[in-house]
């Protein structure tokens, strides 16, 4: 069968079956399905879901379970390229960039637990969303058939986060650069008092940019201190100056 990344072939339904009714018996699987928390997947060598726990049920949507087994996780989930030729899901020019095929594929061929990043679009409703998930992929035999048990995680938030931050950052660090070269022309043309807090003002928040942006990314060891002699007398008169033109 034509593919762009992993097999084509689908499972018959009488394997199918079979396949469905050893993961159902058996105690490992049940145990795992109800006692691990999150969402978890039990698939047969071709990626067929023969397997499902109540979490990933219920985040889904799906009530009943019978209408999902024997699906590909792609088709399970709404991806918008589980239909796309030549094969559908795992064979498309897409699926070769999804973590989740590409952990499935590896842990198949021995690498042992394979852990990747899944960037999911789906579509339901004529709404399409994205989502970022952590796919974990591991292998075990029962009655000498291969299963994958999948491990996903939405990470969806963090990432979203993560990018907000790197752009917030990013364009406030563009601007306080600026507001400070501004300042430093400042005091250079007008050597009152009133430029030179400013010129403090534009530095101390420069530097607050930067605390903030190691505290975010809790590496506290990028951040280098800079010292600086002063007094109590320095701090209340810097203090002074930036509340003097305060309306209250």
């Amino acid at each position: 069968m034509d593919t762009y990344f992993a097999p084509a072939e689908r499972t018959t339904n009488d394997q199918l079956q079979e396949e469905i009714t050893t993961v159902t018996n058996s105690p490992v699987i049940e145990e795992l399905l109800h006692s691990i928390g999150g969402l978890i997947a039990v698939l047969d060598e071709r990626r067929q879901v023969v397997g499902l726990n109540d979490s990933f049920l219920k985040t889904l949507g799906i009530d009943d379970p019978g209408a999902v087994l024997g699906l590909r996780l792609g088709e399970v989930m709404g991806c918008v390229h589980s239909s796309d030729g030549p094969n559908g899901c795992g064979t498309t020019r897409y699926c070769s960039t999804c973590g989740a095929v590409v952990a499935m594929v590896a842990a198949l061929n021995g690498e042992g637990p394979v852990e990747e990043l899944c960037s999911l679009s789906t579509q339901k409703d004529d709404t399409t969303r994205e989502y970022a998930i952590m796919v974990r992929a591991s292998t075990l035999k029962l009655e000498q058939r291969k299963f994958i048990l999948l491990f996903l995680h939405d990470v969806t938030l963090e990432h979203l986060r993560a990018a907000l931050e790197r752009t917030f950052f990013h364009d406030m660090g563009n601007m306080f650069t600026g507001l400070l070269g501004a300042s430093q022309y400042l005091v250079r043309e007008d050597r009152s008092e009133f430029a030179s807090m400013i010129h403090r003002a534009a530095l101390r928040l420069h530097k607050e940019l930067e605390i903030q942006r190691c505290l975010f990314k809790n590496d506290f060891l990028e951040y280098r201190p800079s010292r600086d002699d002063t007094t109590a007398a320095g701090l209340l008169a810097e203090l002074k100056g930036i509340f003097s033109k305060h309306d209250a």
